[in-house]
């Protein structure tokens, strides 16, 4: 039955996936000789090269046209899948125009879908977690799984049987992905657009509106106002709960339920690894191995400063080789720009307001990820069916 209580025939069916598709695995890793590699060849396409549905190849990974010819058996074509066949099961992705001629690798393996069999729902399945557990049960391997085409013709999957349905399946899936590369797309875009405000407003290359006093320097010693006392809380403090933001080595992230300071704006930095910077206001808790300081004026300016410049603060202001550390005098004589107090509150709001932007479309991606599970687990076990001739937002509306 239908979501509107109407049949839809025929049903769904088990069926080997030898019923579906035909494969070949790639060349022996002896077939390819140091010599044989070259920079802006044909891309040899292993399980590394096939991320989030889709084949990234590196050029760095790419062999002569002399050997791409001779192993011309082994070319990926469009509507084939290429399936990673080692570590992590799953990876595969549907080959495009664009990726014709590449060629599968010692670590891969082509799957060719017999006629009838829709490529894009083909590979939906494959990277089902459903499918996935089946594919690690059942391959060999101890260290590392291994899967041969033994084994992959022979799992059984429950799939339409009706090949139009199979392709309402497919674009509905598809709808989910160009929602999801758009929004990728939208936030590479905005971070971009952001990283250039940034270039543009700490440099005073570019001023606000109503600014034109020319910016002082100091030493970021002067600046600071307050060190805040040392944290007690350890990195194994972090939860994936709270109210409070938590920051860890490495300025990253996590929440927890106690608040240690309660500040109007302070720069959280690592002390060890390299250097990180990171604004906070409010209340929250920081790892023992932070340092967190008040400023003078705006910290959400210095903090955006100093994240812009990183990569120079920490050559200048971290020591060791191995384990390294900041060396906190070092920060206190690093020279930082001095605007007026007014026009750092003001380039800060306009960077605040751009990372409020990017985090918010972040929540609308995570959503829509979440959105494309639930549409795999339910249509890709024929949970809720979808009629023919229907599309994707019958699945949206039923889902809300």
């Amino acid at each position: 039955m239908n979501m509107d209580g109407k049949s839809i025939a025929p049903a769904w069916c088990e069926i080997d996936l030898g019923e579906l598709a035909t494969f070949r695995t790639g060349p022996f890793g002896s077939t390819f000789h140091k010599s044989d590699y070259v920079v802006g060849g044909t891309p040899l396409i292993n399980p590394s090269h096939i991320i989030d549905g889709d084949i990234v190849p590196d050029e760095a990974v790419t062999v002569r046209p002399e050997l791409a010819k001779r192993l011309e058996a082994f070319a990926l074509r469009e509507g084939e899948i290429v399936i990673g066949r080692r570590g992590d099961m799953g990876r595969c992705a549907v080959v495009k125009r664009c990726h014709e001629g590449f060629l599968c690798g010692t670590g891969s393996m082509i799957v060719r879908p017999r006629p009838g069999t829709n490529p894009h729902l083909l590979q939906s399945l494959l990277s089902s977690p459903e499918v996935i557990a089946k594919i690690e049960e059942n391959s060999v391997g101890t260290t590392m799984i291994n899967l041969n085409q033994e084994t992959l013709s022979s799992l059984v999957i429950r799939m339409a049987a009706d090949p139009n349905e199979q392709q309402t399946i497919a674009d509905a899936l598809s709808d989910a992905d160009a929602l999801i590369e758009g929004l990728e797309r939208l936030i590479g875009k905005k971070r971009l657009i952001k990283q250039g405000a940034m270039k543009d407003f700490l440099t005073a290359k570019r001023r606000l509106p109503g600014f034109s006093e020319e910016w002082g320097q100091a030493d970021f010693g002067s600046v600071i106002r307050n060190v805040l006392p040392k944290s007690p809380r350890p990195a194994s403090f972090a939860t994936s709960s709270g109210d409070h933001p938590f920051f860890l080595s490495g300025a990253k992230e996590a929440k927890s339920s106690v608040a240690d300071y309660d500040c109007c704006g302070a720069i959280i930095f690592s002390c060890g690894g390299s250097f990180r910077a990171r604004n906070a206001s409010g209340k929250f808790s920081m790892s023992s191995d932070c340092l967190g300081v008040e400023t003078y004026g705006d910290a959400r300016f210095f903090a955006s400063w100093m994240e812009m410049n990183a990569d120079t603060l920490d050559a200048e202001t971290f020591y060791g080789s191995g384990l390294r550390h900041l060396d906190k005098g070092r920060l206190r004589d690093v020279a930082v720009p001095r605007p007026s107090d007014a026009e750092q509150s003001a380039i800060a709001d306009v960077l605040h307001d751009m990372e409020t932007e990017v985090a918010a479309l972040g929540s609308r991606l995570e959503k829509a990820k979440a959105i494309k599970k639930g549409m795999m687990q339910a249509l890709l076990t024929g949970r809720i069916r979808l009629d023919p001739k229907s599309s994707s937002e019958q699945f949206l509306e039923a889902a809300e």
